[in-house]
């Protein structure tokens, strides 16, 4: 982030370590920062994993305050503020989803939650994700699969977390990539020849081992409401990875319709 120039009107961040988050907001040159984990009251019960969570920081007007989603198995993975950016009161967002691995339906049970809190949502909306799926990120949207989609056995007819990331959807919000995608048709041609069955970008590799590079996945990423237009959008993993995630930013420069 520190590279980047502009700086970023606004950061959403996934598993924000409280003890460094100020460092690195330092850093980056971020005025203002919220971090889910400290709005949460913290439970005797509590994993390690689950004193980091989702943040948000900026460079402009700090937000009064910040809210994460009580109503969902894990909180601290939720976080959303109004921010100004460009003189317009923006609901801006970061969700962090439960790995399906370690706790099972409650991935696509979170991921339904703030779906459902997305479509309630008006105005201006954006918000960034490490959604931890889709399995199969198609360039044809409405052939992407998520990991835990309704009708998956596992969920007992309950709706899955296609609600927030597929074609389903609840809300009405859209992937910004594939936003930039409809009005790059060059660009998009390329990819979808190049990777018939996607990802349209990495931004992470499961099951990566010192012997194989993994499985290439675009996991992460920025969707936004109508009121916005995509500029640039980058997805700069090799960077990421050597600066020490295991994950890619996602830069977006958006615009705003008239």
């Amino acid at each position: 982030m520190a590279a980047l120039d502009p700086r970023p009107d606004v950061v959403m961040f996934q598993e924000a370590n409280r003890r460094c988050i100020d460092l690195v907001c330092s850093r980056a040159g971020l005025g203002w920062r919220h971090v889910a984990a400290e709005i949460r009251t913290a439970e005797e019960t509590d994993t390690p994993v689950r004193q980091r969570g989702v943040a948000l920081a900026g460079t402009g007007p700090a937000p009064a305050s910040a809210e994460i989603l009580h109503d969902v198995p894990l909180p601290e993975r939720t976080i959303h503020a109004s921010v100004e950016l460009g003189g317009v009161e923006t609901r801006v967002a970061s969700y962090h989803a439960p790995p399906g691995v370690t706790w099972f339906e409650k991935k696509p049970q979170q991921a339904v939650a703030f779906a459902r809190w997305l479509a309630a949502q008006g105005g201006r909306v954006l918000f960034g994700a490490d959604a931890n799926t889709p399995e199969v990120d198609h360039p044809d949207f409405s052939s992407t699969r998520t990991h835990w989609h309704s009708g998956h056995s596992r969920l007992d007819g309950q709706p899955g977390d296609d609600l927030l990331w597929a074609e389903s959807k609840a809300h009405h919000l859209q992937d910004a990539l594939r936003v930039w995608l409809r009005e790059n048709d060059e660009v998009a041609a390329d990819l979808a020849a190049a990777n018939p069955s996607g990802p349209l970008a990495i931004t992470h590799r499961t099951g990566r081992r010192k012997a194989s590079p993994g499985t290439a996945r675009r996991y992460d990423c920025v969707w936004i409401s109508d009121h916005f237009t995509v500029e640039a959008i980058d997805h700069p993993y090799e960077e990421s990875v050597a600066a020490g995630s295991d994950h890619s930013a996602v830069v977006v420069d958006l615009g705003v319709r008239a």
